[in-house]
């Protein structure tokens, strides 16, 4: 992106031998490389100081260093607005919604997606319009809102089977099987994963996207109730991400290996797993996935009889949902937060909770959604 420097002072470019080699570069240089992007800012060269965080936007997606990721792709926006140049402004645009939505700042990540999205579409840039479409898809599907996820998803799929690039048909099949899944179509869902599987092989695509939908995979098979049939796609994931220097997927991945070992009753292991993840999603800076380990450890501490540490967990999963407010994931955890209070006889509490997690269902209304809310209002009703 950046154009090559000419004249008798050229710089040779660094030899990096491989993707950990790159990632342990740009570690050591980043303090420097955000330095760097203000004083270009700062000197008015405004070209370098937009281009130089879109240059490093993949290895920020690989690293997930939010704080400087977001103050560097900042000040680059705002020398691309200086600009006036609409297509710089619109990859700023997508960089700060990608971080923002890898951090779990969703709003943010909207406006953002929005932005880039109009920007796009001004300019006719259609492989562009496709990758804010998949982006916004990705947001509705944080947000737990699978039905517009899909719309947005298939917009995005239907722009990149016509205009490409091929490549990028595998990570939208992917998120479309996760709508899939989210809107209670387990068939489709595995049908859309294998199908991205299939497209990333095609286009040699990196290993480390073959987590993703193998992930999946493990789901589906662990929510019909058959663990055991999750644990082959499981060993895929963690097989691939030997070879692969992915904080993000490694975290993920720990996350569903924990679900997985809890499932089967191996609690001490499930235990391990959960906090594996929520040290590595701490390190990164994803407070929405790290409540998610912390509900997690707290639904295993339950089924070991530990009822008081379970509910200080899902208290502290319940405390980090609050701020900033994300009602299906907190939901969630309410009820798992109410379910130790009625194991440690405290029914106060428990219908405190329920109560609490019934209006936050209310927004919702796929069948997901809906079995939750029934069983929730069962259980108050009883």
């Amino acid at each position: 992106m950046l154009a090559p420097p000419t004249g008798p002072e050229t710089a040779v470019p660094l030899p990096f031998t491989g993707r950990a080699d790159a990632l342990r570069w740009h570690q050591a240089e980043q303090a420097n490389l955000l330095a760097l992007t203000r004083a270009a800012a700062d000197a008015r060269l405004e070209e370098a100081a937009w281009q130089l965080p879109a240059t490093l936007h993949g290895l920020h997606i690989a690293r997930g260093s939010f704080d400087d990721w977001i103050t560097m792709a900042d000040t680059g926006l705002h020398a691309a607005s200086r600009l006036d140049d609409p297509r710089a402004q619109a990859f700023m645009h997508h960089t700060l919604a990608t971080a923002y939505k890898e951090s779990g700042r969703l709003e943010q990540a909207a406006e953002h997606h929005h932005a880039a999205l109009a920007l796009r579409t001004r300019t006719r840039d259609w492989a562009g319009v496709a990758e804010s479409a998949n982006g916004l898809g990705l947001v509705h599907l944080w947000r737990h809102e699978p039905a517009p996820a899909r719309t947005r998803l298939e917009q995005a799929l239907a722009f990149y089977q016509q205009y490409g690039p091929a490549h990028r048909v595998g990570p939208v099949l992917n998120n479309l099987a996760y709508a899939a899944a989210d809107l209670s179509e387990p068939q489709q869902a595995a049908r859309l994963a294998h199908q991205a599987l299939a497209v990333y092989r095609d286009t040699h695509a990196d290993t480390y996207l073959h987590v993703d939908p193998l992930l999946l995979l493990s789901r589906i098979a662990r929510e019909a109730g058959q663990p055991d049939q999750a644990q082959p796609h499981l060993d895929q994931a963690l097989a691939l991400l030997e070879d692969s220097t992915h904080p993000a997927f490694e975290a993920a991945t720990r996350l569903e290996q924990a679900a997985v070992l809890r499932e089967q009753g191996h609690h001490n292991q499930a235990f391990q797993a959960y906090w594996a993840c929520e040290t590595l999603q701490r390190t990164l800076g994803n407070r929405t996935a790290q409540a998610l380990a912390h509900d997690g450890i707290g639904q295993t501490l339950r089924a070991l009889g530990r009822l008081e540490e379970a509910i200080d967990f899902h208290r502290t999963a319940a405390r980090i949902l609050r701020a900033p407010l994300t009602p299906w994931n907190l939901a969630q955890c309410l009820t798992h937060l109410a379910d130790a209070h009625t194991d440690n006889h405290q029914p106060d509490q428990a219908r405190q909770c329920r109560t609490e997690a019934l209006t936050l269902l209310a927004e919702f209304t796929d069948l997901q959604a809906t079995a939750l809310r029934e069983h929730l209002q069962a259980l108050t009703q009883g």
